[in-house]
């Protein structure tokens, strides 16, 4: 019943007020692909984040996390659709990128047991490890991996640079 109802209104203008009856009514029923589908669409993002609607979307990322689904990777591919079929001025997509940011901020506060773990981004020649003498040996330190620059220039010309006066 919800399902058919979220259609009806779907099908119709897009206002604030159908966008949150259709996530209620997808939620309610719990149609978890057509709730990320509606909120995961930019248009649909710029409407639901304002000051009255921003909790219902972080109520149901939070629904959403448990299914499996990340917003970061979900508002990633509709800012890309979104790019793709609007081509926005860079001005226009750098506010959009920004109310994301915004959002996704604000979302963190909201951490639950499917929050996952913060993973450092992988940089090449970079590797984490612990900081030596930590006392909870949480605190990443990030260490050049030493093979990087030998890989990249030619070892005598390292030894060159090394035994040069300006060196």
């Amino acid at each position: 019943m919800h399902i058919r109802i979220a259609d009806v209104m779907s099908k119709g203008n897009q206002s604030i007020r159908t966008l949150e009856e259709c996530t209620c009514h997808y939620l309610a029923a719990e149609d978890y692909f057509s709730l990320k589908q509606t909120i995961a669409s930019i248009d649909t993002f710029l409407l639901l984040f304002n000051p009255y609607t921003k909790y219902d979307l972080c109520r149901y990322w939070q629904k959403l996390e448990g299914q499996g689904y990340d917003p970061v990777v979900e508002y990633n591919k509709g800012l890309e659709l979104f790019d793709m079929h609007f081509s926005p001025k860079p001005e226009d997509l750098f506010t959009i990128i920004l109310q994301i940011s915004r959002f996704l901020k604000e979302f963190s506060d909201f951490e639950t047991k499917n929050t996952p773990k913060f993973r450092h981004p992988f940089i090449r020649g970079k590797i984490v490890e612990k900081k030596k003498g930590s006392q909870n040996g949480d605190e990443p330190s990030w260490f050049p991996n030493k093979d990087i620059f030998t890989n990249i220039v030619d070892p005598s010309t390292v030894k060159q640079i090394k035994n040069s006066k300006g060196f």
